[in-house]
């Protein structure tokens, strides 16, 4: 197949939360105000000539030489690039926005990692501090307030089932508080619920804290290697936590979709390695390596995975393969799969008595509720 007949990705897929901790849109890419209802107004293209192709291939190649987690795959991305050059297929590439997506489509056809990917932006991209251990760089605060940090929804289920829905881990400071709030909400329930079905990733910031509220204790989740500094992270639970801990000891679900992806993956396949949760829904997206964002030059830009997650609880990662479910549905059916499974954990402890009997007149009502697929 010819460069020119290549499908582009557009720039969103790879300006969205990735990594395992935050990678979003720097401010001079933010698109303009929206009026409600209205669909975003295209970025304008951009044209490319042969001086231009080679300096954002090379500048490509050598951030992947550098950085990428795994060296030797970064080496076979070369090759094949080299190659194609040589053989010409890129000469008839003028468009800029198809440069990007044609190069991502060729490097991830060699290492299969949905993490990596060129970007090109119409206007100038500013200069992005050296991140060496891949951690990111910082977004758009009040961006993130207007969407209450990624937080959705927390409410109490009949039963007293907490639920949280949470669309992404963000890392800025200011999260925090929303975090803790909701966290303290649900601290009551004698079950809790956890929506990732579209929830794309974040830091890993956001996930330790909410995952603190989760155990007693501190506890050791993993640790993430990084090439750039040939050292690891450890991601431990903290010593203590503001406010109330929801604890170890009541039943815990976590939704998942296809969707479901990196960082938002890491707090799952940490809390289901430990036995902690119960995962219900689809096999999640399998973005497993943290990334750094690198400028090529004034308008392309690339996000290399430089880092891979590692765990005592669990043999590899969920790199590629995604993570399985416990209970595996369709992702439109996960709210009452748990809701019911969480009822029934609960209506197993629960002795005779009219609190039962609610219990058992909520279930009866959850199993009729005709739910989506």
């Amino acid at each position: 197949m010819s460069c020119l007949m290549r499908q582009a990705f557009p720039l969103s897929v790879f300006m969205r939360s990735t990594g395992l901790r935050t990678i979003l849109v720097f401010s001079a890419l933010l698109s303009a105000p929206l009026v409600p209802g209205q669909a975003p107004p295209p970025e304008p293209d951009g044209n490319v000539d042969a001086a231009e192709r080679t300096r954002v291939i090379d500048g490509a190649l050598a951030q992947l030489r550098s950085k990428y987690v795994y060296a030797d795959k970064a080496a076979e991305m070369e090759v094949a690039i080299r190659a194609r050059c040589s053989a010409r297929e890129f000469d008839g590439v003028n468009n800029a926005r198809n440069l990007a997506s044609i190069l991502t489509e060729d490097l991830r056809d060699v290492c299969h990692d949905l993490h990596l990917g060129l970007y090109y932006s119409a206007s100038p991209i500013p200069d992005i501090p050296e991140d060496v251990n891949g951690i990111g760089n910082p977004s758009d605060a009040e961006t993130e307030r207007r969407s209450n940090f990624g937080f959705e929804g927390a409410r109490v289920l009949p039963g007293n089932i907490g639920y949280i829905n949470l669309l992404r881990f963000s890392g800025l400071p200011q999260a925090r508080p929303t975090g803790i709030a909701a966290m303290n909400f649900v601290a009551n329930a004698d079950a809790l619920i956890i929506d990732l079905r579209n929830n794309r990733g974040g830091s890993t910031d956001m996930s330790n804290l909410l995952s603190s509220y989760l155990f007693d204790g501190v506890v050791h989740l993993g640790d993430i290697y990084f090439r750039t500094t040939g050292k690891s992270m450890p991601l431990d639970t903290a010593a203590e936590v503001v406010g109330y801990r929801f604890g170890s000891a009541k039943p815990l679900f976590i939704l998942t979709s296809h969707k479901t992806f990196s960082c938002a993956e890491g707090f799952t396949f940490a809390l289901k390695s430990l036995g902690r949760a119960t995962v219900v829904g689809e096999t999640t997206g399998g973005g497993a390596h943290p990334v750094s964002n690198a400028r090529i030059d004034s308008h392309f830009g690339i996000l290399v995975p430089t880092g891979r997650v590692t765990t005592p609880h669990a043999k590899g990662d969920w790199e590629g393969t995604g993570i399985e479910p416990d209970v595996k549905v369709q992702s439109g059916l996960a709210v009452k799969t748990a809701n019911l499974l969480a009822l029934d954990r609960i209506l197993a402890t629960t002795p005779s008595g009219p609190h039962r009997d609610f219990l058992e007149r909520t279930r009866l009502a959850v199993s009729q509720y005709k739910a989506t697929p």
